[in-house]
């Protein structure tokens, strides 16, 4: 089954992309197939318009958008590796969520109301950020940010967030945290390598 990671960090040789490397070399050697959507190189166009409004209205969406969304549909996991940005996503992420998680594609009207559209998909997210993380978390920003992320935009949508990891101070610890730093996320990509596939207890 398909894995996605959506990585979102301007900076070729960041943190965060050792990251996402580390991640995909996970899942690879897991034997998963792995797509790695960096969307500062795909220079992907952040801004919801007037035009995606529109043409929206005709159950429609632009190729840019499609594209995506065929990529999530295909996914049984999707990964979202971002720095934290003023208690955030960068906006070329946010744009991403709100093109991409479109009406009548991550949600819809229906007869029973409300529907969500990416039921039985997993997500996971990995964030670096500048601040302590204990900090963060005394001020109940951590709780904050995965209520926003994990329960207003994932699960809103139908998707289970598995795991949800912040690190921080990440501009200023040693070589030897930032290495304990991706030992979790070998950890991590070895826990969504195993997801879809059933125990053999299960399988009777």
């Amino acid at each position: 089954m398909k894995q996605l990671i959506i990585y979102a960090d301007p900076n070729p040789n960041s943190f965060c992309r050792a990251i996402a490397d580390t991640l995909c070399e996970t899942l690879t050697a897991a034997g998963k197939d792995v797509f790695i959507r960096d969307l500062y190189e795909m220079k992907f166009d952040s801004t919801f318009s007037l035009a995606d409004m529109q043409i929206m209205t005709k159950n429609d969406y632009m190729a840019d958008v499609k594209e995506e969304q065929e990529l999530i549909q295909d996914a049984s996991v999707i990964t979202f590796v971002y720095p934290i940005w003023w208690l955030g996503p960068p906006a070329i992420l946010k744009g991403y969520f709100d093109r991409v998680f479109a009406e009548d594609f991550a949600y819809s009207y229906g007869a029973e109301g409300f529907e969500k559209g990416l039921v039985g998909k997993k997500a996971a997210v990995i964030n670096t950020m500048g601040a302590k993380t204990d900090s963060y978390e005394k001020k109940g920003m951590i709780d904050a940010m995965k209520k926003i992320t994990d329960k207003g935009i994932l699960e809103y949508t139908g998707m289970e967030v598995v795991e949800h990891i912040f690190f921080g101070e990440i501009s200023t610890v040693s070589d030897e945290v930032r290495e304990e730093y991706l030992q979790e996320v070998r950890g991590l990509g070895e826990k969504l390598a195993t997801i879809g596939i059933l125990k053999e207890s299960d399988a009777w």
